[in-house]
Order: structure tokens, then C-alpha cells, then sequence
């Protein structure tokens, strides 16, 4: 389907024909990021997929993640800031690069025009702790109950009208535990 709209968009199409064609195109790259994020999520869960964690410093992964959100976050007048730090960790780069990559695009995707990401680390218990933090408006302690759930997807007016599936923080929450956080 995807194909199919690429190859449609291509053509000389009336304004309907054209919102019709964008429409399939979005719904189909939904349906790809449902099938892929279901796969992902139950072989972590059933131990297909294992995590090959190994000692590394936090900040070549935090820089990588800030400079394949940055566009994005400019592009919705948002200023993504990486704090700089000396932590090292075990961890999965490619796991935990998708799950911070997922925190991001949530903190861009759900926070108002003109605000500002943070992504900082600091040490807890002998931990290196990484968190986004933005100073969107916030969750009600519903949301934050249900937040992790898989399809879970609350209520936000400030996301754009792509509404989510529910996938992608319980993927992050099942390669956290898996690295033992």
C-alpha cells in the first residue's frame, strides 16, 4: 500500500484524489509501525531477541539520538537540549537507542510550540539515570498510572491529529527491564 500511494502521488490527481492517496499512505505507515512494533515487543517479551549489553559511555548515544530528533523539534519550534556527561553504563546501543528515541519523539510530539526538551543524566544508587524532561503540560496521575500500558493512549490536545497506537512507551518499558532499570 505504501508503494501503491507513492507510486499514485507520482500522478495528476485532483485535490481529493490527492488527500485520498495521503490518507492510505499515513494509514499504511501505521499498520507498519503496529506490525513492527507487536513483532518487536514479543520477542523481547518471549526472549527471542536478546540484548547484548556492554559497558559504554552515555554520551555518544544521547548526541545520536538529540541529532536525529533535532529536525523535528526545530520544525515544531521546540529546542532540543543534550546535557553534557562523563556516565558510562551496560547497555544495548540499538535497544536503548529506540527506546530513547520513542521518549523523544513523545516529549516533541506532545509538547506546545516554543518549549523546550532536555535529556540529562545523572548517577542514582550507583545507576546512570538518563531522563527527557520537557515543560509541556503534563499528564493527569491517570495517564501516569496507564502511561507504559501497550494501547494505552491518552487523551492530549496538543499531539498532532495522528492519533497513537499505544505501542511505542511499552516498547520502551520492555527494553528498560530488560537492561534490569
Amino acid at each position: 500500500l505504501m508503494l501503491y500511494s507513492e507510486l499514485l502521488s507520482e500522478e495528476e490527481l485532483t485535490p481529493q484524489m490527492r488527500s485520498n492517496v495521503e490518507a492510505i499512505r499515513q494509514q499504511s505507515e501505521k499498520l507498519h509501525f503496529l506490525i513492527d512494533s507487536l513483532v518487536k515487543l514479543s520477542r523481547l517479551e518471549n526472549g527471542i531477541l536478546t540484548l547484548s549489553p556492554h559497558p559504554q559511555p552515555l554520551q555518544p548515544l544521547l548526541d545520536e539520538i538529540a541529532a536525529q530528533y533535532t529536525r523535528k523539534a526545530d520544525e515544531k519550534g521546540l529546542t532540543l537540549t543534550v546535557l553534557p556527561t562523563a556516565a558510562a553504563a551496560d547497555f544495548d546501543g540499538k535497544w536503548t537507542a529506540e527506546a530513547l528515541g520513542n521518549l523523544v519523539d513523545n516529549a516533541i510530539k506532545y509538547t506546545p510550540k516554543g518549549s523546550h526538551i532536555v535529556i540529562r543524566t545523572c548517577k542514582r544508587d550507583g545507576k546512570a539515570v538518563v531522563s527527557i524532561a520537557d515543560d509541556g503540560e503534563g499528564m493527569s496521575d491517570e495517564m501516569k498510572a496507564r502511561v507504559f500500558d501497550m494501547f494505552y493512549s491518552g487523551a492530549n490536545k496538543i499531539a498532532d491529529s495522528r492519533r497513537s497506537l499505544g505501542l511505542g512507551l511499552s516498547l520502551c518499558k520492555s527494553i528498560i527491564n530488560a537492561h534490569g532499570g
